[in-house]
């Protein structure tokens, strides 16, 4: 009687580390960057930013997409908003400024590398 008992138990357990071993085999990584970054109805202190979703997004869903800014000779990045779409209205730019701007996807896992767009000139 115990034979009879062992093997079923058995199989169960192997089927349960195959099981293990598949799902931790799944590997989550970063995302690869939003692609083609596009600049669209510029004024004077407003502008909207359109981009594609990345090729890759790391086996995890993108959560959202974060827009900054780095205004000409300045040497630090400012976040100017965060979107779930691929697309995000920019406003309260600096008039007649210059400026471009990077765009990363965000996942469970991180921030992709960013993608920038060519300069922004803001003028009224």
């Amino acid at each position: 009687m115990k034979k009879n008992f062992l093997k079923p138990f058995a199989l169960i357990c192997l089927s349960l580390v195959i099981m293990t071993i598949v799902v931790a085999n799944v590997v989550l990584e970063r995302p690869s960057p939003p692609r083609e970054p596009n600049v669209n109805y510029i004024t004077a202190t407003s502008c909207e930013i359109s981009y594609k979703a990345p090729l890759n997004d790391g086996g995890s869903p993108i959560l959202a997409y974060i827009i900054e800014c780095q205004y000409k000779n300045s040497p630090g990045w400012i976040q100017k908003g965060v979107s779930k779409e691929l697309k995000y209205t920019v406003i309260n730019m600096k008039e007649n400024s210059t400026t471009r701007f990077r765009i990363k996807a965000i996942n469970r896992v991180g921030e992709s590398d960013p993608v920038e767009t060519g300069i922004i000139e803001f003028k009224y």
